[in-house]
């Protein structure tokens, strides 16, 4: 009777809350129209699987926050998307991800794998900028050893900065212009 006529107990195991966080960039420009009410829709069926929060940044040719948007609950689609596009200008203003008011921030230990450099994809981003930075969270005294190549990548670099705890990123970002 325990187990009503089931030889066995059912042991379910408790679902896993995921604690991942996400960020979302969504160009919201004018070429973008069609395809940017499809993804402010996608983010807004996202934010509920993130536990960790998500984030939603729309830009057309600056970033807005619109995450405050996306947690009104109990709203439909289209009052959604009527809030987040009502507060973005898209007449008129372009979306132009690299100008020379732009700063580039790469981070990471420049380590290819073994991998094509991408050299030419980090010399146009950094050429495209203001000005590019990497900081590389590597000892100095690693640098260009084994698969290390920042000094391929440090070429089209204003500067690049040893970041391998708080206080280096602090200082890096201080020396940042």
């Amino acid at each position: 009777c325990q187990t009503n006529g089931i030889p066995m107990r059912l042991v379910y195991e408790k679902p896993k809350i995921n604690k991942s966080k996400l960020i979302l960039f969504l160009d919201v420009s004018g070429s973008c129209r069609k395809a940017s009410e499809l993804m402010i829709f996608f983010a807004y069926q996202l934010k509920d699987l993130f536990g960790g929060g998500c984030k939603v940044y729309c830009f057309t040719n600056q970033l807005y926050d619109v995450s405050r948007i996306m947690e009104e609950r109990n709203q439909d689609i289209e009052y959604i998307l009527k809030q987040v596009l009502e507060i973005i200008p898209t007449k008129g203003v372009y979306s132009n991800y690299l100008t020379k008011d732009t700063i580039s921030i790469f981070i990471g230990d420049a380590r290819n794998n073994d991998n094509d450099s991408g050299e030419d994809n980090i010399k146009a981003i950094a050429r495209r900028c203001k000005s590019a930075f990497w900081l590389n969270t590597e000892e100095n005294s690693l640098w260009d050893e084994n698969d290390s190549i920042i000094s391929t990548y440090a070429e089209y670099m204003k500067n690049v900065f040893e970041v391998t705890n708080t206080l280096d990123l602090i200082n890096s970002l201080l020396n940042i212009k």
